[in-house]
């Protein structure tokens, strides 16, 4: 399989495979069709009409749910807003429609982000083909990466630098991972366990004169029920924020960590109030060569708990070698900057420390992650803090966040790295119908999984 020749229906026929393990009608009414017509007829005659009454159904929804809002802010009707949203899905089969607005991909300034989600939803699809899985055994593997406090065990227990965590609050009680089980006299910071982008995460701040803490309101909001929402800027004492994320963590699971300090070097450059991260990108092939695919530095330009993009900060492009970084992109101007707009230090040109090691580290991770049956995971990115004690992993994800301008406008199966390794997995698949074939969606989930 070509992926270069193919990608424009490569994105449907993976989902058609999802849409037959998930649904039972999908995979009845396949099983059948696979028995009287070949391959390609199944998928014209039956999997495409499929999808388009399905996105016509949801996107219908959508419209109504949130249309009359994007159309204050747009001024797109709600049948024009309807199209967009049914050609935009079916470009990128995984996209629900309710995620195109709560994305914000409806905005025309965070429109370039459809690809970065799309590209997301492509590996993710090779994934799935390539490993003979369920999408529920592909997703458990998958969650070594993505899971933060699975990552975070997985980095305990092969030796690797991992941002410290105190505790873990989820459903009612506290899970402590410190011996003493107490919280210490400094500042802290809490996360959701099982949200992106930054969303819910904030810092706890401590005064050593009334030893007290205040929870700050986040940055990023949660996109839904925050349960902390009430209690910024409230004086806690020690007990009382235990007590608070015991309760709060019924509807949201918290990870309370110490708060981390920037790199003197990075402060000198970005300041010290928000924590600026490495977004480190590897990528493997079939035969485990390992490599680096890209690499950013993440800047805040305002006083944030969160240096994410999506809440304001700048990308500056860094090189993985020597640790040079290139102008900062602030995506909501599409502009770029050689000096950072708030601390005036000169951005392009300047050099990280720690860089080389960063990625050695994050190459070694993933080479972990991808032992035995494991190495279709091939694309991963890391979030790395430089600290004054050296690169930390704060998190990782999967399939990876390629959005920014380092891989967009340019298509993903454009980028030869991301082809060689893509092809190097796919390929032995050509001429096989592989997960396609009807004896294997008749098998029980556990042979599913253990499909080579």
């Amino acid at each position: 399989m070509d992926i270069a020749t193919h990608q424009d229906h490569f994105g449907l026929w993976s989902v058609f495979h999802i849409g037959c393990l998930r649904f039972p009608a999908a995979r009845k009414t396949a099983l059948a069709l696979h028995a009287v017509l070949p391959d390609r007829l199944v998928y014209r005659v039956y999997w495409i009409p499929f999808l388009l009454v399905y996105l016509i159904a949801t996107a219908s929804k959508a419209v109504r749910t949130f249309g009359p809002g994007a159309r204050r802010l747009t001024e797109i009707s709600l049948w024009q807003q309807k199209l967009v949203l049914l050609r935009t899905c079916f470009r990128f089969p995984g996209l629900l429609p309710a995620e195109f607005y709560k994305q914000k991909f409806n905005l025309p300034k965070y429109a370039g982000r459809i690809e970065g989600a799309g590209h997301s939803f492509d590996v993710r699809a090779i994934s799935h083909l390539v490993s003979g899985k369920t999408v529920a055994g592909v997703e458990r593997e998958g969650a070594l990466a993505h899971d933060k406090m699975t990552f975070f065990r997985f980095l305990g227990e092969n030796g690797l630098p991992a941002a410290s965590i105190l505790a873990l609050f989820r459903w009612g009680s506290v899970e402590w991972l410190v011996p003493d089980e107490t919280i210490p006299r400094d500042d802290l910071f809490i996360k959701p366990a099982h949200d992106d982008a930054g969303r819910g995460a904030r810092r706890v701040f401590y005064d050593p004169v009334s030893c007290e803490y205040s929870i700050e309101r986040p940055a990023a909001p949660m996109l839904r029920e925050d349960p902390l929402a009430e209690v910024g800027q409230v004086r806690l004492t020690g007990d009382d924020l235990i007590r608070l994320l015991c309760r709060s963590s019924e509807k949201v699971e918290w990870i309370l960590m110490p708060r981390l300090r920037n790199h003197p070097r990075l402060a000198e450059l970005a300041g010290d109030a928000t924590l600026a991260t490495l977004r480190i990108v590897t990528i493997r092939d079939r035969q485990g060569r390992f490599s680096v695919f890209f690499t950013f530095w993440r800047v805040a330009l305002t006083d944030s708990a969160v240096d994410n993009v999506t809440q304001g900060g700048m990308e500056c492009n860094l090189d993985p070698v020597s640790g040079r970084l290139s102008a900062g992109y602030l995506f909501e101007d599409d502009s770029f900057f050689a000096v950072h707009p708030v601390t005036r230090a000169p951005i392009k040109g300047a050099f990280l420390p720690c860089v080389p090691e960063a990625v050695d580290l994050c190459i070694q991770a993933h080479r972990l992650l991808t032992e035995g049956d494991r190495n279709y995971l091939f694309l991963i990115s890391f979030d790395v803090a430089v600290t004054v004690s050296g690169p930390v992993f704060i998190e990782a994800n999967w399939p990876g966040d390629l959005s920014g301008p380092h891989i967009c406008p340019t298509p993903l199966w454009r980028e030869p790295d991301f082809v060689r390794c893509a092809d190097s997995f796919l390929k032995p698949l050509k001429g096989q119908r592989t997960h396609f074939h009807p004896d294997l969606w008749s098998r029980d989930k556990t042979s599913r999984d253990q499909t080579p």
